[in-house]
């Protein structure tokens, strides 16, 4: 095992002393990851916790791979505007009770 570790972030650094809080979802759990931005229509998709739930950092990735998906297809989910680099995420909101997970994206 190397004794170097890299994390590729991506994230304003305006933003980083607000990244105080992280966000836990439960073990075995389904929420849906809504995406509203910046499409024609908002986009669903799921996210398994998994057995041993999921914390900010596995959100995150999770959140990359959807906008990942969007933009391989932004005829068909209406991109408008905006090149998948020119996105800041700003805010995560989970509402447990819905299971529903919405964000606050610009650019």
């Amino acid at each position: 095992m190397s004794n170097e570790e890299e994390a590729r972030l991506g994230i304003s650094v305006v933003y980083l002393k607000s990244m105080r809080s992280n966000i836990s979802l439960p073990p075995n759990s389904v929420y849906t990851l809504l995406i509203d931005y910046p499409v024609e229509s908002s986009v669903g998709f799921p996210v398994n916790s998994g057995k041993n739930g999921m914390d900010t950092i596995n959100l995150l990735s999770l959140i990359g791979d959807a906008y990942e998906k969007i933009y391989a297809s932004p005829n068909y989910f209406g991109v408008w505007g905006h090149a998948i680099g020119s996105l800041v995420l700003e805010s995560v909101y989970v509402n447990h009770d819905k299971k529903l997970i919405t964000l606050e994206v610009g650019s």
